[in-house]
């Protein structure tokens, strides 16, 4: 009788590894409008195959323009790059004020359109530092509650003023009552009188300024009233528009924009071309001080062993530009051959981890 072979079990071939991505990667984005900036930061985690991506402010729905955003532990430096220099181009539609101070919202107000002359004598009212209440359709929360949703379940809210300030306000071009049109060089010359439908601006600002607000409080300046008809943010600190992930997609902003959002898909290759590393000169631009770990150290900085001046190549450079306040608390960048090592903290002579990198 012949015996039955037993069955041969073949073990599961294991898939070969997947080779990551770097996971620590700046990625200037241009979000495109009628999209969300959560869906913008989708795209980035599928063509980089990660799952941390983190903004450094996002974008109103209709606006399109720059997103600065972080992979990895670089969303550690979100709110130090949230904090830098914002720049704005804007449309406003005078003689319509919207409850939202955009084109998504209801007429709540109409007024006569502006003179060239009110609206540029209105302008410098808003320079330098101001207190300005940010829309009631917004993101700020009052008690865990976002304020648009507390508007639209027909809450009565109030939000208080807060300082920003204001560096250019710009005017590059307008649209009459009638049609005609006049670009920045034609202004010298231009009857002051002449009714103004459209203006189409550039804004320099701090963190928090809410362009609508803006708006809002230029145009009743003006003795008019006027909403956002279309926004786009061309910078935030060094970081450029153009040369995000996506640019060559945008509409035209030269003249004032439709309301109608088509989305064009970006290509993922495009986003791992535009996604770079930190490096010294990316804390340069940011105005972020960092240390150069001697590569000796390494393997102590790695393994949390407590940090010493002495492991690192500029101390006494970096030391003598920290005075007073600064010692407190104070975030410095660390590099080792130029790649980003890692997050530390100075407390006076003391110092600690807040994040360390392996590369």
């Amino acid at each position: 009788m012949k015996m039955k072979k037993a069955p041969v079990i073949r073990k599961p071939i294991k898939p070969a590894l997947k080779m990551e991505l770097n996971n620590n990667l700046i990625v200037p984005f241009a979000k495109q409008a009628g999209l969300t900036s959560f869906a913008s930061m989708s795209a980035v985690k599928k063509a980089l195959s990660t799952k941390k991506v983190g903004h450094t402010g996002t974008l109103d729905l209709f606006a399109d323009g720059l997103l600065v955003l972080l992979t990895g532990q670089l969303t550690r430096l979100a709110d130090i790059i949230s904090a830098e220099k914002k720049t704005y181009e804007a449309w406003v539609e005078f003689g319509t004020e919207t409850d939202t101070l955009d084109p998504e919202g209801e007429p709540v107000l109409i007024a006569p359109l502006p003179s060239y002359k009110n609206l540029a004598e209105s302008i410098p009212s808003f320079l330098g530092k101001i207190l300005q209440r940010p829309p009631e359709f917004s993101a700020i929360k009052i008690n865990g509650k976002r304020a648009s949703d507390r508007m639209r379940s027909g809450e009565k809210i109030e939000i208080a003023e807060r300082g920003i300030e204001i560096f250019k306000i710009e005017l590059k071009g307008i649209i009459t009552d009638s049609g005609l049109e006049f670009n920045e060089g034609d202004f010298t010359n231009i009857n002051a009188e002449l009714k103004i439908r459209y203006a189409h601006i550039v804004v320099e600002c701090s963190k928090g300024t809410y362009i609508r607000s803006l708006v809002r409080d230029l145009a009743r300046k003006a003795s008019s009233c006027a909403y956002v008809s279309a926004l786009r943010r061309t910078a935030v600190g060094n970081f450029k528009l153009e040369d995000a992930a996506g640019f060559a997609l945008l509409n035209d902003f030269s003249t004032a924009p439709e309301k109608f959002y088509k989305q064009k898909e970006i290509a993922s290759s495009e986003i791992t071309e535009k996604a770079f590393s930190f490096s010294p000169k990316t804390a340069e631009n940011l105005k972020l001080t960092y240390l150069f770990l001697d590569r000796k150290y390494l393997n102590d900085f790695y393994n949390g062993k407590k940090i010493k001046f002495n492991w690192f190549l500029n101390t006494d450079e970096v030391l003598e530009n920290i005075t007073g306040s600064d010692l407190e608390n104070k975030k410095i960048c660390v590099f080792c051959d130029k790649l980003w090592s890692g997050i530390i903290v100075i407390n006076k002579n003391y110092l600690k981890y807040e994040t360390v990198v392996k590369n």
